[in-house]
């Protein structure tokens, strides 16, 4: 099921008075429908009796939730309070993050004689939201990260948007303590919230781009020029895409988050005020419609969170297989987020893993002044093509799937396990013609099984070397970051070989083991290969100063028509 939330954030960016007509005008419209809202309310906003009654009366008579608006703290009465202009509460220092968020809570329940259950950040770390849930034990769901915003939307806001959040989920998952970005192992390791994210976001370009121009935003599609006027099939097709994840997942998460200024006069620029409420009424009626024939469910926040919690265990993956909108051709992307990692796959590139965040390294990661990290709250990745051109590929023959276009589906085995199964390639290797199929098993305790089985060859007697091939590095944006002292390692049956990345290009090799891996200490992560097959030959490559990546190779040397092979990815 595909559970909706409609959310209305009344914002501070301008004078109040500028917000409450086009508010009103999107209340309305929902409540026309039959469709509950959540009013995320800004703090200067709590100090206006209007809007405060207003907000009480939409609660009161309509069942809407009301709840605290922290995206942006900008606004008069804030800036008297907090004699600073950050307006990000995550890049303040941690005692003064207390401070705003004890005010804005305490401002919220003198306006509305409680305290909020729902809270919207754009991003936020796990010491603050552990702090919050114990000193607040009603804060349930939040809002706290913008899928994949990072060096992508800093280009392309001239490097004005100093947001950094890639690496996390892009649905709704318990958040760890350790770090918010990760999805908690159990309940020991649980802030005791839900954490959802800022929009949903096309896939695709969530890897490739832009996400911010393709959302659930009405107003994102016009910035992404994909609408004529008040005509977008893109609006459509985005739900019911996602609606698709219903297949493959017990919930799906979606939302709309619009702020009220994005509906009035002269915002969107070339779009008139009218398509742009035209569009927006058209995203509504698409939840109306969806809900009537019981393909959705519209719910405020807190109900979303309730939910989540009957639902979802802290083991249950969430899996994405996601179609190219945009260009309508046959490409796919496919996601997996666990406890121990995010996966990208994509059968575009042959199958190649293409994003890998190691979550099982559970770094502790804190933006802000007093911290190492700065601004940048994004997970790190051991592996990122469209970053760094690193990435997990196979070889047959020499031959990369890499080059080789395929497309895929996903089917849920009875015990808990996730196939990704591509279709077949054929290629052309050393005189022969022969046909390949990949496949990845998610275990349900998180091992990944690389299965590629050879199911004819013009030549069927003829052997056949397949070789997967792990590029690693590590990093957060498009620059190469130091990986030394990476340790490399074999265990070869006669003693372990290893050594100890230096970027002085040497490498290890081995014709008598069944694992090679590396242990990452800068993500406290450990990554293998690992195989039963006798005749498999292991190499381990440190890389070197112009080609800052380190490489493991698992080759199957002796592989015919109608075997398979089986090569273990483990993250640790």
């Amino acid at each position: 099921m595909l559970y909706c939330n409609v959310i209305h954030k009344i914002s501070n960016d301008s004078s109040v008075d500028y917000t409450i007509e086009p508010l009103k005008f999107q209340q309305d419209e929902a409540h026309k429908l039959g469709l509950k809202t959540t009013l995320l309310v800004s703090y200067d906003v709590l100090f206006v009796e209007d809007y405060v009654k207003y907000c009480i009366e939409q609660s009161e008579k309509y069942g809407d939730e009301l709840g605290l608006n922290m995206q942006f703290l900008i606004g008069e009465k804030y800036s008297e309070f907090s004699k600073t202009r950050e307006g990000q509460l995550h890049l303040m220092p941690f005692e003064q993050q207390k401070i705003m968020v004890e005010e804005h809570f305490e401002r919220f329940k003198a306006a509305f004689g409680y305290y909020p259950k729902s809270v919207a950040f754009y991003y936020m770390s796990a010491p603050i939201l552990i702090w919050m849930k114990e000193k607040y034990p009603e804060f349930k769901i939040a809002i706290m990260n913008c899928f994949e915003e990072g060096i992508h939307m800093y280009d392309g806001n001239r490097h004005g948007w100093n947001l950094f959040c890639e690496g996390s989920p892009w649905g709704a998952y318990y958040p760890s303590k350790k770090n918010s970005m990760c999805p908690a192992y159990d309940e020991a390791d649980a802030i005791g919230i839900v954490a959802v994210p800022h929009l949903n976001r096309d896939m695709m370009m969530a890897h490739i781009g832009r996400d911010d121009c393709f959302s659930s935003h009405s107003a994102n599609v016009q910035r992404g020029m994909v609408n004529e006027g008040n005509k977008c099939k893109y609006l459509y097709d985005f739900f019911d895409e996602w609606k698709k994840q219903s297949s493959y997942n017990k919930a799906v998460y979606y939302n709309t988050l619009v702020n009220a200024l994005w509906l009035d006069e002269g915002k969107n620029f070339e779009e008139t005020v009218e398509d742009s409420r035209d569009l927006y009424c058209q995203t509504l009626r698409i939840y109306k419609d969806n809900e009537d024939n019981g393909e959705a469910k519209v719910c405020t926040m807190a109900e979303y969170a309730d939910i989540h919690n009957k639902l979802c265990n802290y083991d249950t993956a969430d899996i994405n297989l996601w179609n190219d909108l945009l260009m309508g051709s046959k490409r796919q992307l496919f996601w997996c987020s666990r406890s121990e990692y995010r996966i990208t796959i994509d059968p575009n590139l042959g199958g190649a893993i293409v994003d890998l965040r190691p979550y099982a390294g559970r770094l502790s990661i804190v933006p802000g002044p007093d911290s190492d990290v700065m601004w940048t709250g994004s997970y790190p990745y051991v592996l990122h093509n469209w970053h760094r051109e690193s990435c997990h590929t196979c070889f047959i023959n020499g031959e990369n799937l890499f080059e080789h276009r395929t497309t895929a589906s996903v089917k849920k085995e009875e015990n808990g396990d996730i196939a990704l199964i591509l279709e077949p390639v054929e290629l052309d290797v050393d005189n022969a013609t022969i046909d390949v199929q990949s496949i990845f098993l998610i275990k349900k305790d998180g091992r990944i099984a690389i299965r590629r089985k050879i199911l004819s060859s013009s030549e069927p007697q003829k052997e056949y070397s397949v070789k997967e091939q792990f590029r690693g590095t590590k990093g957060t944006g498009v620059l190469p970051e130091d990986y030394k002292g990476t340790r490399l390692y074999i265990d070869d049956k006669n003693g372990e070989l290893s050594l100890s990345a230096n970027y002085e290009d040497r490498k290890i090799a081995s014709n008598n083991a069944s694992c090679v891996g590396c242990y990452v200490p800068q993500l406290n992560t450990t990554v293998e290969l690992i195989t039963e097959d006798k005749n498999a030959r292991f190499t381990a490559e440190e890389g070197y100063m112009f080609r800052p990546y380190y490489t493991m190779i698992c080759e199957h040397t002796t592989v015919k028509a109608g075997e398979e092979v089986v090569t273990w990815l483990k993250i640790r």
